[in-house]
C-alpha cells in the first residue's frame, strides 16, 4: 500500500507542485527504487548467512511508518533532496519487509503447498495495494475540495461554480493566477500530507503484527534423497536364483490354487486365458529372461548357470 501510494501520488505531488515534467517526477522515485534494491539484496545475504529473519520485517515496517511521516511532512518548498531522502527512507524500509514476508509465510507452508502460499501472498499484497490506492485517491479528493473551499473562502475570492472546484492538468494549474495557484498548490500540498499521515497507522499496524510472528527456522534447500548402494554379485545371483525358482514353480503347477500362481498371472494383461497359462507366459517371457539378465550381470560371461543346468 505504501509503495503503490508513493508510486502514485508523490509523481503528482512534483508536476503539480513543483512543476516538473512527467518523466522526471518519475525519475524522483529512482532513490527509492535504488534502496528497495540494496535493503532487499543485503538483508537477503544476512539471512542466508544467520538464518534470522525476523528482525528484517520488524525493522522494515517500523523504517515505513518513519518515510511516510516525513512524506507527510512536505511543504510546496520542499527541495527535491529532501524529497529525495524520504522515499530512500521509504524505500530502505519496504526492502526490508516485502521479500522477508513473502519468505515466512513460503517457510511456514509445505512444501506441496509453496505455490499456492506464493500466489497468496502476492495477490493480498496487490489486492492491499489496490485498495489502499483507491482509499488514499478518496482521502486526497476530498481533503483538495475543503481545503480549497477554505483557502477561497479565506481569501475573499469566488470562483464559478462555488465550492465545486475543478482542476486541470499540472501545466494547466502552472498557468492560473497568482493568489488561485498558490492555493491550490497549497491546498493539495495538504491533501497530499493527509494522504501520507493516514499510511503512518497502517504501516505501525503492520509493525505490531510481525512482533508476534513466529521465527521459524528457515529450512534449507530441498535435497534428493541418497541414492541406494548397488547390489552386490552375490545379491544380483540370489535375485536370479529367485526368479528361476518361482518360475520353475510356476511351470510344475498342476492346477490347484495357489497364492503365488495367482500374483504371477496378475502380471500379464488380462485376457480370456486361464490364470494357469498366464502365469506361465510370464515365467517364460518374463522371469526366466530376467534371472538369466541377472546372473549375467553377475558373473563372468563364460559362465552361465541358468544354462547350465539350474532347471535339471
Amino acid at each position: 500500500m505504501a509503495m503503490f501510494g508513493a508510486m502514485i501520488y508523490l509523481p503528482q505531488y512534483l508536476q503539480i507542485v513543483k512543476g516538473l515534467s512527467p518523466t522526471n517526477s518519475g525519475l524522483m522515485t529512482l532513490p527509492m527504487v535504488l534502496a528497495l534494491f540494496l535493503a532487499g539484496v543485503i538483508s537477503g545475504k544476512i539471512v542466508t548467512q544467520t538464518g534470522k529473519w525476523k528482525i528484517f520485517p520488524v525493522a522494515g515496517l517500523l523504517i515505513v511508518a518513519v518515510g511516510l511521516f516525513l512524506l507527510s511532512r512536505l511543504h510546496v518548498d520542499s527541495s527535491e533532496w529532501l524529497i529525495g531522502f524520504d522515499v530512500a527512507v521509504l524505500g530502505v524500509g519496504l526492502g526490508l519487509s516485502m521479500q522477508m514476508l513473502i519468505l515466512a509465510a513460503q517457510n511456514g507452508a509445505e512444501p506441496r503447498d509453496m505455490a499456492s502460499t506464493t500466489s497468496g501472498v502476492s495477490f493480498f499484497r496487490s489486492l492491499g495495494g489496490a485498495v489502499g490506492v483507491a482509499a488514499f485517491g478518496a482521502i486526497l479528493t476530498n481533503r483538495l475540495k475543503d481545503e480549497m473551499a477554505e483557502m477561497l473562502k479565506a481569501a475573499g475570492i469566488s470562483l464559478p461554480g462555488g465550492s465545486d472546484v475543478k482542476l486541470g492538468s499540472p501545466s494547466a494549474i502552472q498557468q492560473l493566477p497568482g493568489p488561485i495557484k498558490n492555493i491550490v498548490l497549497e491546498s493539495f500540498t495538504r491533501g497530499l500530507e493527509t494522504v501520507f499521515m493516514v499510511g503512518v497507522p497502517i504501516a505501525l499496524l503492520g509493525f505490531v503484527a510481525t512482533i508476534f510472528l513466529k521465527e521459524l527456522p528457515l529450512r534449507g534447500p530441498a535435497t534428493a534423497p541418497p541414492a541406494s548402494e548397488p547390489l552386490s554379485k552375490d545379491d544380483l545371483v540370489l535375485a536370479g536364483l529367485l526368479l528361476e525358482l518361482v518360475a520353475q514353480h510356476v511351470e510344475r503347477a498342476n492346477g490347484e490354487p495357489s497364492a503365488l500362481l495367482t500374483a504371477v498371472a496378475k502380471m500379464a494383461p488380462p485376457d480370456d486365458r486361464s490364470e494357469r497359462e498366464r502365469a506361465r507366459a510370464v515365467a517364460r517371457t518374463v522371469l526366466r529372461p530376467t534371472s538369466r539378465a541377472l546372473i549375467a550381470q553377475a558373473t563372468p560371461p563364460q559362465k552361465d548357470l541358468v544354462s547350465g543346468g539350474i532347471s535339471q
